[in-house]
């Protein structure tokens, strides 16, 4: 996370959420060999009496940690070690800051095991950034825990759009979770959701560059994967490589289920519509699978907006496991430019349409 204003990050107890690498290009702290280099000072919280090993509390040591790195008058790294797993209980990152901060996880936060760590005052949050302003969150660490009740609000989340493997947020093992008035451009998804994620509602969101928004992928590796009660609202859309899509691995097992994309607006946007039972990320082409993740009651409402594809709704599932009760309503999706129309493309989709929908759904190819 990279913002120029006041930050609020709020991580509820039993969170899931990978932290993913998402520095600012121009930030001062790199990682390369294990050490942050440039003139940035460097603040790791071993050296502030951290055990890491998962089962001893660490949360003084992070306080003392990010004391100094705060205090800093000089561009200042905190840095959660690889290779260690640091226990911490309920607390809150305070600023302003003398300088600017970079927080790299490149280990892993856990949360308490135990209902008895937990107070009515901090149930609601784990780990809270407030009062913060130019904060990076970096590392390609992990949050060790699945998570209930948690809100992502007013984020700015920045990675060059040619940098790989930098989704914006990635959700999952995660239930009763809200994301709202973020703005993401990454060189992957601006936000990908995965297993086991629950209740999951996304408004207001602005994305650009990037891969869109994804479900999935799912199932990989014979996996089972479930997923279910997705709301994607409000979005924006700008010269990302996909819009609202749905993708899973064949060999898989379990469903994706529930899931409404609805007001969004595509600007430039490669894919717009996309479901793919037939995901393969892979140099050599996946075999064929009997099973498959299940795709069911999905909704695609009042999107509008434009694409250099001419195929602007594609849906490709899977024979042994049709995608059924997929629901077009109100959408007018145009090439860019204004030359020629928009198709679509249908295999095992069961579909139904309903007010104005262009381009029209899959005619003959169903």
């Amino acid at each position: 996370m990279s913002s120029s204003t006041s930050a609020k990050l709020v991580w509820s107890p039993l969170l899931a959420l990978l932290l993913l690498s998402v520095c600012d290009a121009s930030s001062s702290a790199e990682d390369t060999d294990g050490s942050p280099e440039g003139t940035s000072v460097v603040f790791s919280i071993d050296n502030y009496g951290a055990r890491g090993d998962g089962k001893h509390d660490d949360t003084q040591a992070l306080a003392k940690a990010w004391n100094g790195a705060c205090s800093s008058s000089r561009p200042a790294v905190l840095i959660i070690p690889n290779g260690k797993s640091y226990l911490l209980k309920s607390t809150i990152i305070s600023g302003p800051c003398n300088s600017t901060v970079v927080f790299m996880v490149k280990g892993t936060l856990v949360a308490p095991p135990t209902r008895s760590d937990w107070t009515e005052n901090n149930i609601r949050h784990w780990i809270m950034f407030q009062g913060i302003s130019d904060l990076t969150v970096t590392g390609g660490g992990a949050i060790n825990e699945d998570c209930t009740n948690v809100q992502l609000t007013r984020l700015s989340i920045t990675a060059p759009g040619t940098s790989p493997n930098t989704d914006g947020i990635h959700i999952t093992r995660s239930k009763d979770v809200q994301v709202r008035d973020c703005v993401i451009k990454t060189g992957d998804d601006c936000m990908s959701i995965e297993d086991g994620t629950h209740n999951l509602h996304v408004t207001k969101v602005v994305c650009g560059p990037g891969h869109g928004i994804s479900i999935g992928s799912l199932g990989d590796d014979n996996s089972r994967a479930e997923v279910f009660g997705i709301t994607i609202d409000s979005v924006q859309l700008y010269g990302t490589t996909n819009g609202a899509r749905i993708k899973t691995w064949q060999g898989g097992s379990g469903f994706a289920k529930d899931i409404t994309f609805q007001n969004i607006i595509m600007d430039n946007v490669q894919n717009p519509i996309i479901i793919d039972q037939n995901y393969c990320d892979s140099s050599k082409p996946c075999k064929d699978q009997e099973s498959a993740v299940e795709i069911s009651n999905i909704v695609f409402k009042n999107i509008r907006g434009t694409t250099p594809s001419k195929d602007a709704i594609k849906l490709s599932c899977n024979k042994n496991a049709p995608c059924s009760d997929i629901f077009l309503e109100n959408i007018e999706l145009k090439l860019e430019g204004g030359k020629g129309n928009t198709e679509s493309t249908c295999q095992n989709a069961k579909w139904r349409k309903s007010g104005n929908v262009v381009p029209s759904p899959c005619k003959g190819n169903n």
